[in-house]
């Protein structure tokens, strides 16, 4: 059920994906809402049609190598470290 759209807001001219993710065999899909200004929307899909990709398939590149970034270049302990003394405060 890999079914994520995009929708203007009638509001605030944002586009919104719904949030949620479903399992499919090894992979999960992830329906996260993402909100952006009409010119952000506008850049994204510029960017994607460069690099010849979906929206979708941009944005999970984009998540896997900034996870990866995290790990290779020792941000993601300090994360971990910042979420264990968040959840420290609320003891």
């Amino acid at each position: 059920m890999n079914r994520p759209f995009v929708s203007p807001s009638t509001d605030s001219m944002r586009h919104n994906i719904p949030s949620d993710s479903i399992t499919q065999d090894s992979h999960v899909t992830i329906n996260q809402q993402i909100n952006l200004t009409e010119d952000q929307f506008e850049l994204l899909n510029v960017i994607s049609k460069a690099h010849d990709k979906s929206i979708s398939e941009y944005i999970q590149k984009a998540a896997i190598e900034t996870m990866k970034n995290k790990i290779e270049f020792g941000d993601f302990c300090d994360i971990l470290l910042d979420k264990l003394d968040d959840e420290r405060e609320l003891m």
